[in-house]
């Protein structure tokens, strides 16, 4: 059989059954990794949904440890408190 086609492609035959029964496996497989694929991009949003949330929890309690360390620092213990090295390192990381 001489190929006509310029870039050396020519047309199939029937199927077989052995194809019928590759084809449908094939079929099978990819509707069982796209099934797959659409629960891990679930996943994936689940884990950024959380992410982010984790995320505005911690900002809100940095927020929260800002705002009683300066209460504290104004407050009428403020400058025994000051002279506490702890509360010295605390002021230096958090306060803003």
């Amino acid at each position: 059989m001489h190929n006509n086609s310029p870039i050396g492609l020519e047309p199939g035959g029937p199927i077989s059954p052995h194809e019928h029964v590759e084809l449908d496996f094939l079929r099978y497989e990819n509707a069982h990794l796209q099934a797959r694929l659409r629960d891990l991009e679930k996943q994936v949003n689940q884990v950024t949904i959380e992410r982010d949330t984790i995320q505005h929890e911690r900002n809100l309690a940095i927020q929260d440890l800002r705002w009683t360390l300066n209460r504290l620092s104004s407050s009428p213990l403020g400058p025994a408190l000051k002279r506490m090295g702890g509360f010295q390192k605390l002021l230096s990381k958090w306060a803003s």
